[in-house]
């Protein structure tokens, strides 16, 4: 037998806990559907360690190539990092990461394009790849 301590009622189900545990329940909107257990747990699942990034970026610019990124946990903060691009984002939640991400590969296109004519071969390199996943609108 559960008892609801305090029920959330969200768009997608209702939250329910029950002393030092807590889950999510999730019921269609028909009578008779039965519900099922999507998450139990106090803790959020761990986010995936490899992600593809195709989230939004700031300014006239867009993802047309997904970036493969990594996902790991330090202290309280989520961290998203692209190896190919060197380049990370920091957050408290996955999508906060991935928004300063997005924030952190738009400011690198834009000053590999202000200063392409002084590039040196490795930053070249760098502008091309970054040219193989991002583009003007």
């Amino acid at each position: 037998m559960v008892t609801i301590v305090q029920p959330e009622i969200t768009r997608t189900g209702v939250a329910e806990s029950e002393g030092s545990r807590a889950a999510l329940w999730v019921t269609a909107n028909r009578k008779n559907a039965q519900r099922r257990l999507v998450y139990r747990s106090l803790e959020p699942p761990a986010p995936a360690d490899r992600l593809l990034f195709g989230g939004s970026i700031q300014g006239p610019l867009r993802v047309i190539r997904p970036i493969d990124v990594t996902v790991r946990r330090e202290d309280d903060l989520i961290v998203v990092n692209s190896d190919a691009l060197s380049e990370f984002g920091s957050g408290r939640t996955l999508g906060d990461a991935m928004l300063d991400f997005g924030k952190s590969i738009a400011e690198l296109y834009v000053g590999l394009e202000r200063d392409r004519d002084r590039l040196g071969s490795d930053l070249a390199k760098l502008r091309a790849l970054l040219h193989e996943h991002i583009a003007h609108r």
